[in-house]
Parts: C-alpha cells; sequence; structure tokens
C-alpha cells in the first residue's frame, strides 16, 4: 500500500508534536519494509532524518494554507491508499484518513485558546465527520471523546512510547533543581508551578533552582531562582532531565505530556497536579492534590531515593508496540 503522512510538524519548535512525528517516522522506518511511505512537508529534509528506499520525502510548497492548498493538490494527483494526518488535520482526498488528536484542552479551557479555538474545533469536527479512524495518545482522551461526542465509535488509544533519543540512561547524582519542560502556553499553569515552588523554597530549601525549557520565554515570571531556558538541544535537555532532582509538572489539562516519560525514562521523579498527566502513567509518578501534599511530596523525594522501573516503563510505552498496532489498522 502507498500511506502518505502529514510530517509538517519537522519544520516546527521542538514541541510534543514534533518529536511525536520524528519518533513515529522512525518507528514506522524501522518496523514496516513493506509499505511504500510519502512523507508530506513544507521544509527540506534534515540530514539526521535517515529513511529506507520506502520512503520518499516531498516539500510541498507554499506553506500558507498548507493542508487545503499544496497538500490537497498533491493527494489529487497522487493520492495515496492512507493519509496518515499527524497534527489533527487532513486534505480533502479518496484516502482512508486515519487521524491523530492531541486532546481537547481547548474544549475545557477555552479562554487559553481564544486566538486558535475556532481552527482546532474545525478540525475536530472535520475529524469527527470524515476520518474513518481517530487515534489518541490516552484512555483518558477516548473517555473524553466517547462522553463529549457518544456517536464517535472509531477511536483507537495508542500511548507514545520513550523517545528514541532517551531510551539509554545511567545513574548519576541529582543536582539542587527541579524541572519544567513546554511551550509557552498559558495551559501549561506555569504560574502556579512558580508559586509552588517559592513555597516549598520558603519551607524546606532555599538553595534549590527551578529550571523552566521553553521556546520563548514568559515574560511574567521573574525570580532570580528561577531560570528559563530556550533553544535547548535535544543533547542538552536529557542531561537537564539527568541531573534533576525532579520533575515538575502544574498544567491544567494534558492529553499525555510527554516531558513525564522523557523524565521517568532518565531516572528523574516526577511530582504532577492532577489534570497534568493520564492514567498510564499513575504508578510512576507522585500525585499531588493542593500546594500543600506538591510541596509534601517535593521534600519527601529530598530523602529518599525514588527509581524507576525502567524495564517496565520501556514495556509500557513503546514505539515499536506502537507501530504493530498502527500497522493492524491499515
Amino acid at each position: 500500500m502507498k500511506i502518505g503522512i502529514d510530517a509538517g510538524a519537522l519544520c516546527g519548535i521542538n514541541s510534543g508534536n514534533k518529536i511525536f512525528t520524528i519518533n513515529l517516522i522512525k518507528a514506522i522506518n524501522t518496523k514496516d519494509k513493506k509499505n511504500k511511505y510519502i512523507l508530506y512537508s513544507f521544509c527540506t529534509r534534515k540530514n539526521n532524518l535517515k529513511l529506507n528506499r520506502n520512503f520518499i520525502y516531498k516539500n510541498l510548497q507554499p506553506k500558507y494554507f498548507w493542508v487545503d492548498g499544496a497538500l490537497k493538490f498533491e493527494q489529487t494527483t497522487n493520492q495515496t491508499d492512507i493519509f496518515l494526518g499527524l497534527n489533527q488535520a487532513f486534505p480533502k482526498s479518496n484516502s482512508k484518513k486515519i487521524v491523530f488528536s492531541h486532546g481537547l484542552s481547548f474544549l475545557y479551557y477555552q479562554k487559553l485558546y481564544s486566538n486558535n479555538f475556532n481552527r482546532l474545533n474545525n478540525q475536530l469536527l472535520k475529524m469527527l465527520k470524515h476520518a474513518e479512524l481517530i487515534v489518541v495518545s490516552s484512555i483518558k482522551v477516548k473517555n473524553e471523546f466517547k462522553r463529549l461526542y457518544p456517536e464517535a465509535r472509531n477511536i483507537k488509544v495508542l500511548n507514545f512510547g520513550i523517545p528514541y533519543d532517551f531510551l539509554a540512561t545511567k545513574s548519576v547524582k541529582k543536582n539542587k533543581y527541579f524541572l519544567n519542560v513546554g511551550v509557552n502556553h498559558p495551559i501549561k499553569n506555569l504560574a502556579l508551578l512558580v508559586k509552588y515552588f517559592k513555597t516549598f523554597q520558603n519551607q524546606i530549601d532555599k538553595t534549590y533552582k527551578l529550571y523552566i525549557v521553553t521556546d520563548k520565554k514568559y515574560n511574567d515570571i521573574k525570580d532570580k531562582n528561577v531560570i528559563q531556558l530556550t533553544n535547548v538541544s535535544r543533547k542538552r535537555l536529557k542531561r537537564l532531565y539527568m541531573y534533576a532532582k525532579a520533575y515538575l509538572t502544574t498544567s491544567f489539562y494534558e492529553s499525555f505530556n510527554l516531558p513525564i516519560l522523557e523524565s521517568l525514562s532518565q531516572n528523574t521523579p516526577v511530582v504532577a497536579l492532577k489534570g497534568s498527566f493520564i492514567p498510564e502513567m499513575r504508578r510512576y509518578i507522585s500525585i499531588a492534590r493542593d500546594e500543600s501534599s506538591f510541596v509534601c511530596e517535593m521534600k519527601e523525594i529530598l530523602v529518599t531515593n525514588r527509581n524507576t522501573d525502567l524495564k517496565r516503563l520501556k514495556n509500557d510505552f513503546s514505539w515499536n508496540k506502537y507501530v504493530e498496532e498502527l500497522i493492524k489498522m491499515y
């Protein structure tokens, strides 16, 4: 079969969607030598993206109105049997459409998505109407779909795998800092995280730092002990996870929260506020319900040696398993 993939995320910032796209392509490249794949993007192929002979990379221009313009035209003139819409979007065509949803946060927190709500909602309604199959990253998101759209029955849960560049780890002495990673967006609820961190400093230890890795700095965070880092390479990011005392997250909503998985893969414990993680991760993390319990969990990490069950983690979150299940849907 001939399978088209929306790989436009390869051209963007190092968001969760880009990491997802890179790793899914690598996994397919490893597991499927039979089918033919066409990657559609709007930038030049990066040298570190190694592809087998059954892969073709197409740089489609112009990038403006890309899905309904260049990509739609390409699918019309060179139609594929299946189209994988990795970024919740897909062009009009007769291909079988397997579309990947990245959660429904924009429905629950509309005020935080004022600039993008209409676009995201239109994508959702189009997906529900035309996609033969919708792939979500957690049972949490599937249940939300079932509750909000009971007519939607074509939903499959596939948990992301540990990113390939994070599979290896080593035991190190942890440094005196906490870590948070994510794009600059109000859904991440960073003001609350900084508040909890300051409470920890005042009550427990003033010598700790909080590192926030993001695509662009938050202008309203002004604290000498809260250090914002941008343009961080994957290699440096891995080391930041590895040496952190713990990873902290207070997001209002997460459909997966890939940084939790990245942190756990580097044997770094996680403290998460309810809503910022998925049920499949519950056994691996420390869960807090409010400020008091959050700070208590941070304190507990200082005095206990918490190790991740890496063997189980790698089995639960595997890109090989992901692709094996995906191919069955073709």
